[in-house]
């Protein structure tokens, strides 16, 4: 396999997208979870605890805004922002600022998928590598894709759709 190199920078409106889809992929349930308490502790007769479970309901997505903004937004955050260097290599991924490449194996990876106009490249738990992919041309994107399908697999769909369709197979 051919290495494949550019530079790019992470965008705060991209970050912030990509936080608030795995936010509100991770709490998927909670907001159907929380919608029928509120429906059958009003149904039973229990108004406090229907108007806590619709008061909670409408202010997940308030909180998640404002969690999500934290972190975009706070100013221990502005390094992250800066031009960083990736080159793809048969060993793993180097990437890092100028002067400070790190590597990650490609055995080091358990996953991968693509989130708003980004790669996330999942090491451990929730730990992920975050590669932009807006400025890319056409052909290196489709390049990338390909490299991390050799290396890491083909990437993981789990949206309810996506969950749904490898069970109709």
């Amino acid at each position: 396999m051919s290495d494949l190199t550019f530079s790019v920078a992470l965008s705060r409106k991209g970050y912030r997208r990509v936080l608030t889809r795995l936010a509100y992929e991770r709490l998927r349930f909670a907001v159907p979870l929380l919608g029928a308490i509120g429906l059958f502790s009003s149904a039973s007769g229990a108004t406090r605890a229907g108007l806590l479970s619709f008061a909670a309901l409408l202010g997940l997505p308030i909180a998640i805004y404002g969690l999500v903004s934290w972190q975009v937004y706070r100013p221990g955050r502005s390094p992250i922002f800066a031009h960083l260097e990736y080159r793809t290599t048969d060993e793993g991924l180097v990437f890092g600022p100028r002067g400070s490449l790190r590597i990650v194996e490609w055995g080091e990876f358990k996953r991968w998928r693509e989130v708003a106009d980004h790669v996330l490249l999942f090491v451990k738990g929730s730990q992920y590598v975050l590669i932009p992919t807006h400025s890319l041309t056409p052909d290196e994107r489709d390049d990338l894709i390909s490299l991390l399908t050799v290396y890491i697999g083909s990437p993981k769909d789990r949206s309810l759709i996506g969950r749904f369709r490898r069970r109709s197979r």
